[in-house]
């Protein structure tokens, strides 16, 4: 049996296939596809997206504006109607497109589960330049998806990455670097003219991809609107370090402050390296709330909130718990109640009394008489209104060998 058409993915691309356009092109090679904006998926025909004059009208959110022809900067206002500075000739970027496009959320998580990256990840915007406006030559450190809705622009850009896999913010000529990119060109910065560029002329469907690090600037023929998609999932490196603080925050040692005197850097160095030698793969993955996952894996970890109270009473052969906000809550944020089996009392007031953390596998092996599902369910709802806080980081035991 054949996988199932992603739709955003596939309509976007088409007549490209998206098995064909994830084998060949992404990450790291761009895409072009040319043909008629009304192949585009429904997303793309809000009558919102009609023409940038349309699009002004009805936007509300932030607009960043620039003069593409003096320089990259670009300064961002908010409640000054875009369409009295696009007549002034200026480049417009609108970030908070969403706001408008009630459709916008669900085609991003589509987009973002056909192309593997993590929920959250993806995020609409749009441009818009008036006739002869154009955007100087830089880089940005995520993938773009530009689609052009309104008018005729050039695109030029180079095959050959600028940088490979930037992180941090774009970067272009006359452009002022950010901190973190010095430690990523020690050979020197990149420079456009070193490169050989190539144009592609967008018109109303037409579509361009870019990874992350490719120059690129463009020159606006007519009048012109298009939707840029910005995909920014997170390096390896930034999924690897929040990993490595909730490990070092289960460590004495690693949470005291360094004193001045104190010579005591090379055993946490030592501890550093057991630590790391813990990790799995899959826990350098995007981590995803408990809505986001599917079956509860038996090394799921929970702990009580001491700022929650749970009370049960089983009244007439049902059982009934609230859990509700402690006396530090103020004001109170809520009731919660439901009704549950009878049968599982017993895994309630265990809850209630349990200070430390503890595993779904191992609420399973001591409540056997209770089906995996009811546990999980009990979990969810405790876990939905804040009873318990699921511990979607890896636990750090030293020796031990790979964390399960």
């Amino acid at each position: 049996m054949s996988p199932p058409i992603n739709t955003a993915l596939s309509g976007l691309m088409l007549p490209l296939s998206e098995a064909e356009f994830c084998e060949k092109h992404w990450p790291d090679h761009h895409a072009v596809v040319h043909g008629p904006r009304d192949r585009l998926p429904g997303l793309f025909q809000n009558p919102i997206l009609a023409n940038a004059p349309t699009l002004f009208a009805n936007y509300r959110g932030r607009t960043a504006f620039s003069k593409g022809t003096t320089g990259p900067r670009s300064y961002v206002v908010q409640q000054v109607d875009p369409a009295i500075l696009f007549g002034m000739g200026l480049s417009l970027y609108l970030p908070d497109l969403e706001s408008v496009l009630p459709e916008a959320p669900a085609f991003l998580r589509a987009l973002e589960l056909a192309l593997g990256i993590g929920p959250g990840t993806a995020r609409i915007t749009a441009w818009a330049s008036p006739k002869g406006e154009k955007i100087t030559c830089h880089y940005d450190a995520e993938e773009v998806i530009s689609i052009q809705l309104q008018g005729h622009k050039r695109f030029s850009f180079a095959p050959q990455k600028a940088l490979e896999s930037p992180v941090g913010a774009q970067f272009g000529l006359c452009s002022v670097p950010v901190e973190d990119l010095y430690p990523q060109v020690g050979q020197g910065f990149p420079d456009p003219k070193d490169f050989v560029f190539e144009d592609v002329e967008m018109l109303p469907g037409s579509l361009l991809f870019l990874p992350r690090g490719t120059w690129h600037h463009t020159a606006s023929e007519e009048d012109s609107l298009s939707i840029t998609i910005v995909l920014s999932p997170p390096s390896a490196m930034e999924q690897l370090l929040p990993v490595i603080r909730s490990l070092l925050l289960q460590d004495t040692a690693w949470r005291r402050p360094q004193y001045a005197g104190r010579a005591d850097m090379d055993e946490r160095l030592a501890s550093l390296v057991s630590a790391v030698k813990q990790l799995r793969p899959e826990h350098l993955l995007p981590r995803l709330t408990l809505e986001q996952v599917g079956t509860f894996q038996s090394e799921f970890r929970f702990q009580k909130n001491p700022g929650w109270l749970l009370k049960h009473q089983l009244e007439n052969g049902v059982l009934t718990i609230n859990p509700i906000p402690g006396p530090a809550y103020e004001p109170v944020i809520g009731i919660f109640e439901a009704q549950v089996p009878i049968h599982l009392e017993g895994l309630v007031a265990w809850i209630e009394g349990e200070a430390k953390s503890f595993t779904f596998g191992f609420l399973c092996r001591a409540f056997d008489n209770l089906l995996n599902e009811e546990v999980e369910q009990l979990l969810r709802y405790l876990a939905g209104v804040g009873y318990i806080q699921y511990l979607n980081f890896p636990r750090l035991d030293y020796g031990a060998g790979p964390i399960t």
